[in-house]
């Protein structure tokens, strides 16, 4: 699933998407961000020294997008609440507390 669709499912606002190429606006950003009353997106065609601007990786995605940061619960107790009012049955759950550097948890 595309990063896109998992932040309109997530219910997430997207307030810009960007992208260098009309094909990519056409059949990727679309399909997943139609143009509606309820989705009011503003779709931007860059150029490709723009996106590279605005990525942080070294070759820029065929997309970027401005997304609304989700709220974050304050605490462990908050965040169990909060994810079993989102899910029905939690299988796993994996708490890290001071974890330096997480390439070390594989």
């Amino acid at each position: 699933m595309h990063p896109l669709e998992e932040a309109r499912k997530a219910g997430l606002t997207i307030f810009q998407c960007f992208t260098h190429n009309e094909t990519t606006l056409n059949e990727l950003i679309e399909p997943i961000l139609p143009r509606s009353a309820e989705c009011e997106v503003l779709r931007v065609l860059a150029s490709e020294a723009v996106m590279e601007k605005l990525s942080s990786t070294h070759s820029a995605p065929p997309c970027i997008a401005t997304i609304a940061m989700p709220e974050t619960p304050s605490s462990l107790n908050d965040f169990l609440e909060h994810i079993s009012s989102k899910s029905s049955v939690i299988n796993r759950l994996l708490v890290l507390d001071r974890l330096q550097d997480p390439g070390n948890l594989g």
